[in-house]
């Protein structure tokens, strides 16, 4: 009898822990049960920048003196982190009273503008010196974290345009099976203070709303769930309970 009891308790166990880590994130997971596709629409957020950001400014123009003027030895592939140091050291910070500077030009106030619209302002400026030229704006300090129950938590870098939350987890290998996704924290540093939020990542309403994009200097925090949330389905414990009268009947059978 005790070997008996022995063996279903391991077997208990084997097939309790096998059933948690065969379980699966879901999200988005209200959306199952439409039977029609629908499309959501809504408006990306656009970061407005702020003193201590670095931006990539090039100028691009025919004239070849015009851009080694403007541009001097600046790499163009800001994409790859081999690179990172040296776009860093030739990025242009915003100062602390919100503006840029360029050789020329002069002090261009970017603070408080999206990266699009600094564009247009610092186009704008060029134009009064320069016919042809062609600038080009890339916020370089885009940085946002990752922390709590994901696979590789950590520090990240978006050269996009645009975040999306699903975008910013994938980079960090996805939930785990511990982590809560019906409750994600978000803190967002403003200018005045830090505001956080959370999003539940099973409702498909989130594609239509503004929570949906990651900012600049985001932090995203990922908490476990609780252990009484780890509530085993009907399928889970069917599963068990076979395996269980399997390995008795079994037993009962070697033991004659």
């Amino acid at each position: 009898m005790n070997k008996l009891i022995i063996t279903l308790s391991i077997a208990f166990l084997v097939v309790f822990s096998s059933c948690l880590q065969n379980r699966n994130i879901v999200y988005l997971q209200d959306s199952k049960n439409s039977r029609v596709d629908s499309t959501y629409t809504n408006q990306p957020v656009y970061y407005k920048l702020q003193p201590n950001d670095n931006l990539h400014i090039r100028i691009n123009s025919s004239n070849k003196d015009v851009n080694e003027f403007f541009n001097g030895n600046k790499n163009t592939n800001n994409g790859t982190e081999n690179n990172e140091l040296g776009l860093f050291i030739n990025g242009s910070i915003i100062s602390d009273s919100g503006f840029v500077s360029l050789p020329s030009i002069g002090n261009i106030l970017v603070a408080g503008k999206t990266v699009q619209e600094a564009e247009k302002i610092i186009q704008e400026k060029v134009n009064i010196y320069l016919n042809d030229a062609v600038v080009s704006v890339k916020l370089l300090s885009y940085r946002f974290s990752v922390l709590g129950e994901v696979k590789i938590p950590g520090v990240y870098r978006n050269y996009n345009a645009s975040l999306t939350i699903f975008d910013a987890i994938a980079m960090a290998g996805d939930i785990t099976i511990t982590g809560n996704v019906k409750k994600i924290l978000i803190v967002r540093p403003t200018n005045e203070g830090n505001k956080t939020y959370r999003v539940d990542l099973t409702r498909k309403d989130i594609l239509a709303s503004n929570d949906l994009y990651i900012l600049p200097n985001d932090i995203i925090y990922v908490e476990p769930i609780k252990a009484k949330a780890h509530k085993i389905d009907l399928q889970d414990l069917a599963l068990m309970l076979s395996v269980i009268t399997s390995i008795i009947i079994l037993t009962n059978y070697l033991t004659k």
